[in-house]
């Protein structure tokens, strides 16, 4: 998973991604696996646990904000004394 930001804040989260190490590991295992029942009946794991998924959003949500308000107090108009 990575998070990307665009130049107009725009945040995208992309799930499932692998690295190249990893696909290459997991094309091996899957070649190997191909043919025994075993593989297909162990059940997978989520990528990220409850608690992180929601600490990853805190995270986002902070993210978003803090460009924001970046951006606002940028383009406020100036008060003068």
């Amino acid at each position: 998973m990575f998070v990307s930001i665009s130049h107009d804040g725009e945040v995208a989260f992309h799930e499932g991604w692998l690295t190249e190490k990893e696909a290459r590991r997991k094309h091996k295992t899957n070649a190997a696996d191909a043919g025994t029942e075993a593989a297909a009946s162990k059940p997978e794991r989520p990528e990220l646990a409850k608690t992180m998924r929601g600490y990853l959003g805190l995270h986002r949500h902070a993210a978003v904000r803090t460009r924001l308000l970046a951006r606002r107090n940028r383009h406020a108009p100036c008060r003068g004394a």
